[in-house]
């Protein structure tokens, strides 16, 4: 939750191997469009608004092998485990007019649940024998947001992963393979929309093989079965789905400034009954380092996912990420994203109306400059846009007056 891009100083020493990295973040800004509005909004106009936003964070981690003390001769002991423990409160305290909330009413969004907003996140991660020829990864993360929802104004939704990873690595590391699972929920607060409450469960399998010191060829399968939770989720449209991923790719550096991700597979989403994704994904990612604080990167992905409105999306994505880190206290940071969606796998309903399957243009750009005053604190200025534009009038979601 917090927007800080640095990672955290020197911490405060628990034990020989154990670290607590307290902090807070607090900072305010503007928001153009605080509920997401749109032309297809009806009587919903466009607000925006000031707020003040405070996130106080903490971390309990292990120390990094190179900050042990030097034992038995100068050789510092391989740790027999892991752990990284994170959790952050962010509150926000939006600046609304009784105008701005009096409009709204109007229209049947409570804008007055947007004054106070908090959210949670954590996450866990520990790895038991890192880096041997066997290890256990154990992991969790877990966060509570409020996010504008179509036609409802903001509703909490409440998202955890975790699961186990063995992992075997013969040859010294030049070889790994691994194997785990995940259990997915995406939980609704609201039960107008109990419908799409959801749990997954993931399997997956992975194998690396290091070719160079800095690259590698790898293998990733993924299977998951998702089932909706509640008994007025087929009602809404919402069905069971089995996704399946199966990629291989390479990763590493060609030269020393030029690196590059490359993965191509199959992938399908095997909805129980309505029409499902079978077809390619794939992604290309090049980087190019400029000096050793500089990094450029261009990339291209072809994916699907879960859509709100149909059965799946395929998403047409182009993206570029900038990072420049200056005297070593002053971080420069520029991203772009753009996406071409396409919702598809309608229902028998929306066929019946003769809707068609939206198609979106979704643009991101987020630029910052933080400086780090100590390494105790720091201050930073960013911007971030958030634009989509729809080819057609959006097919509701189930609950609601309108879609986005």
């Amino acid at each position: 939750l917090s927007p800080i891009r640095y990672n955290e100083g020197p911490g405060i020493k628990l034990s020989d191997t154990v670290l607590f990295h307290p902090g807070v973040w607090v900072g305010g800004g503007y928001d153009s469009n605080i509920n997401f509005s749109n032309e297809y909004d009806g009587n919903r106009p466009i607000v925006g608004v000031g707020f003040l936003r405070v996130v106080p964070h903490l971390a309990l981690a292990t120390s990094a092998p190179q900050r042990l003390e030097e034992k038995d001769g100068g050789k510092v002991a391989r740790p027999t485990i892991f752990l990284r423990l994170d959790a952050a409160l962010s509150f926000r305290e939006y600046f609304l007019t009784d105008g701005d909330v009096s409009a709204y009413k109007k229209a049947g969004v409570d804008l007055d649940s947007w004054r106070h907003v908090f959210e949670v996140e954590s996450n866990l991660n520990f790895i038991l024998f890192p880096g041997r020829f066997f290890s256990l990864e154990i992991f969790d993360g877990y966060n509570r947001t409020l996010a504008p929802w179509p036609g409802a104004g903001q509703i909490g939704r409440h998202m955890n992963r975790g699961g186990l990873k063995f992992v075997l690595s013969p040859g010294g590391g030049l070889l790994s393979f691994g194997v785990g699972y995940a259990n997915n929920l995406d939980w609704l607060e609201s039960d107008t929309y109990k419908a799409y409450r959801k749990m997954t469960h993931e399997v997956l399998f992975t194998a690396k093989w290091k070719v160079l010191p800095k690259s590698a060829v790898f293998l990733d399968v993924n299977w998951q079965y998702s089932t909706y939770l509640d008994d007025t989720a087929a009602a809404a449209g919402r069905i069971d789905s089995m996704p399946l991923r199966v990629s291989l790719g390479y990763t590493g550096l060609f030269t020393p400034k030029f690196g590059v991700l490359l993965r191509a597979g199959y992938g399908g989403s095997f909805h129980d009954t309505l029409e499902s994704y079978n077809m390619l994904v794939a992604q290309l990612e090049l980087s190019y380092y400029i000096g050793p604080f500089a990094k450029l990167s261009f990339g291209y992905q072809h994916d699907f996912k879960d859509s709100l409105i149909t059965s799946y999306a395929v998403d047409e994505r182009l993206y570029l990420r900038y990072d420049h880190l200056i005297i070593n206290r002053i971080l420069i940071h520029i991203e772009g994203d753009y996406r071409y969606r396409q919702h598809q796998g309608l229902s028998a309903a929306q066929e019946t109306a003769n809707l068609d399957p939206p198609k979106n243009h979704i643009i991101e750009a987020d630029a910052g400059l933080d400086w780090r005053i100590k390494d105790w604190i720091n201050i930073g200025v960013g911007y971030n846009l958030q634009y989509r534009l729809l080819s057609s009038q959006p097919i509701p979601v189930a609950g609601t007056t309108t879609g986005r």
